[in-house]
């Protein structure tokens, strides 16, 4: 699909391609900012986006559904919404931009915006992120190991809930924070990799984590929330 490179056309309005069964591929203007909530939802053909690199805001559902194996967020995406490319069940591989901070929905604040995306197993981080954002990999199933960067201080709420097949994970040095049931129902997680100057754990974090025999927590700790 071909969109206009006008100036005044910044936004990608809801629904305007909705079950476009027959869409295969699109190209983001350069101007446009923003994709609205469900703008290419059940786009069943849809295998490849090109993205502009000033897209800031993906709403809720907005690429729902669709049949894309590789995806390279915006530079400057700042926000993705709930399901923003939940059930976009051939989806491998993720590029994870260092500007992104918000990914709660507005209505779904459990389900991330890769909710139910079964296939993703490659996540690549870009390099100078501090935040794996709240959400973000909930329900990802086919995650089974991740590579946290250096430069992350905080997990946060909720980040690989759900992520049954995950089996190990490496904390690095600079991690401060792990968030409310950031790794909650991970019922295969099993090896952890702890740094000494992790300061605050919060409340079911690692709930569910039945796989995990003995909990060595460091000394750093200095808040620790209930059933962790």
């Amino acid at each position: 699909a071909h969109l206009p490179q006008n100036t005044k056309y910044t936004v990608i309005g809801y629904e305007i391609f909705y079950n476009c069964e027959n869409l295969k591929e699109i190209e983001i203007p350069e101007y446009v900012t923003r994709i609205e909530s469900e703008s290419f939802y059940d786009c069943v053909e849809l295998q490849e986006i090109k993205f502009n690199p000033y897209v800031t805001v993906i709403g809720d559902l907005a690429f729902y559904n669709c049949n894309i194996e590789e995806l390279r967020l915006p530079k400057k995406c700042d926000s993705l919404g709930s399901n923003a490319f939940g059930q976009c069940e051939q989806l491998k591989s993720v590029f994870i931009n260092k500007k992104l901070t918000n990914t709660s929905g507005g209505l779904w604040d459990y389900e991330g915006p890769f909710w139910k995306c079964s296939l993703l197993n490659n996540v690549v981080f870009e390099s100078g992120i501090t935040e794996i954002p709240a959400s973000i990999f909930a329900g990802c199933t086919g995650i089974q190991d991740i590579e946290i960067p250096d430069t992350i201080t905080v997990i946060s709420d909720y980040a690989f809930q759900d992520c049954v097949n995950l089996k190990k994970i490496e904390f690095p040095s600079a991690l401060k924070k792990i968030g409310q049931s950031a790794f909650e129902n991970a019922s295969l997680l099993k090896d952890i990799v702890w740094n000494d100057g992790i300061e605050e754990i919060e409340s079911n974090a690692f709930k569910g984590c039945m796989s995990i025999e003995t909990m060595n927590i460091p000394d750093s700790v200095n808040s620790l929330g209930t059933y962790v």
